[in-house]
């Protein structure tokens, strides 16, 4: 990869940052996941998150948070859902934010992208679900959602736009992953591998397509061979990321960077590490209420037994100045 002197530069600021942050106990807000609703116009095999309802911020109370984190020093908002295109305001909110030099990201299921794609211009990057072949897909997600994700990556890519997708391994693609990894070929991605945990996402529900132990360890072996080969810079996971994965689900603790370097908004404006630790109901502040900045600070210290969150594990070893993690990191950011 070519870099060029201001892109070195701004890498070189980012390690002093995390230095400070990781041995003198200084915080910033790096990337704020925002979960901006929790509706969802899919009923994936795995998740629950659609059945919860919660009120949802306002465009106002929305466009105020994203000033605040503009102020605290966020560099990346990643709008999550449920399905985040269900907010008519989105396009809205990704131009507020790029306005304040925060670089944004949408994770969407692709169904609705092509037809809002108009309003969402701002985006730096697009992150589609995506589990395996036509029949593999839709099995999990409905049909013709399949049709609905390959419209969404020629759309982002006509517009410049970097592409990542991500897959659960499961019960019905985990055969497939050769599959999953051409694809992302094919459309210039990289590709999010993480797995389909014991209970639905969101929810307490024993998940159908579960893996048993031995299958999954036996599918991220298949993958760390692959990224130390011809797919090294499609599988967006890092070796040591992988490897802390293959322990599922007797996972090694680690070091929490929610309240260092990330955090995780919900649609109700409650700032949490993630969903999984808002499931064990730990008392959280809400950004509508008490403010992004002093919700931030107040996050206590956490080491994690349970993570699994593919993109939160790459930002645990960040925070613990893996070398590994920070070359796949970096090399991989736009």
């Amino acid at each position: 990869m070519r870099w060029s002197v201001n892109k070195i530069g701004e890498g070189l600021g980012v390690l002093g940052e995390l230095f400070a942050i990781r041995f003198f106990g200084r915080r910033r807000p790096f990337v704020v996941v925002w979960a901006i609703t929790h509706r969802c116009n899919q009923r994936c095999a795995y998740c629950g998150l659609w059945k919860r309802s919660e009120p949802e911020l306002s465009t106002q109370e929305a466009l105020r948070i994203i000033d605040e984190l503009s102020s605290t020093g966020t560099r990346k908002i990643i709008f999550t859902g449920g399905e985040p295109l269900l907010r008519d305001d989105l396009g809205r909110l990704v131009d507020h934010a790029r306005r304040k030099n925060i670089s944004v990201g949408l994770s969407t299921n692709g169904i609705l992208f092509a037809s809002r794609l108009p309003e969402l211009a701002g985006l730096s990057y697009l992150s589609l679900s995506l589990e395996g072949p036509e029949e593999i897909h839709d099995a999990l997600r409905g049909g013709g959602s399949f049709r609905k994700v390959l419209e969404a990556a020629r759309a982002a890519k006509e517009k410049g736009m970097s592409l990542r997708f991500y897959a659960t391994l499961n019960a019905l693609n985990v055969d497939r992953i050769d599959d999953l990894l051409g694809l992302s070929d094919q459309y210039g991605a990289q590709i999010v591998f993480q797995p389909a945990t014991a209970n639905l996402l969101g929810g307490n529900e024993e998940n159908p397509v579960c893996l048993p132990e031995e299958k999954y360890a036996e599918a991220i072996k298949k993958l760390l061979k692959a990224k130390k080969g011809p797919y090294a810079k499609t599988i967006r996971n890092s070796v040591t990321g992988l490897r802390h994965l293959a322990r599922w689900p007797h996972l090694k603790p680690l070091k929490c960077a929610a309240g260092s370097i990330t955090c995780r908004i919900e649609p109700d404006g409650t700032l949490s590490r993630c969903g999984t630790v808002l499931d064990r109901g730990e008392a959280l502040l809400n950004c509508r209420t008490a403010g992004f900045r002093e919700a931030f600070y107040r996050i206590p210290p956490l080491r994690c037994d349970q993570c699994c969150c593919a993109l939160r594990v790459e930002a645990n070893y960040v925070l613990e100045f893996d070398f590994a993690t920070l070359i796949s990191v970096f090399s991989s950011e736009n």
